[in-house]
């Protein structure tokens, strides 16, 4: 998931962008509860 949202990224797309990609196409509703952290926070990780 985490490598998933860097590549969204890496395209220019926003973090609300990005959630609405992963809600639509991958079935992720909450990214928080997959991964325990919020977009912005693994966007700043990496």
């Amino acid at each position: 998931v985490e490598e998933n949202i860097c590549k969204f990224a890496k395209k220019g797309l926003t973090p609300s962008q990005i959630g609405v990609i992963l809600r639509d196409s991958h079935g992720i509703a909450q990214v928080k509860s997959v991964t325990g952290s919020k977009i912005l926070r693994i966007l700043k990780a990496h």
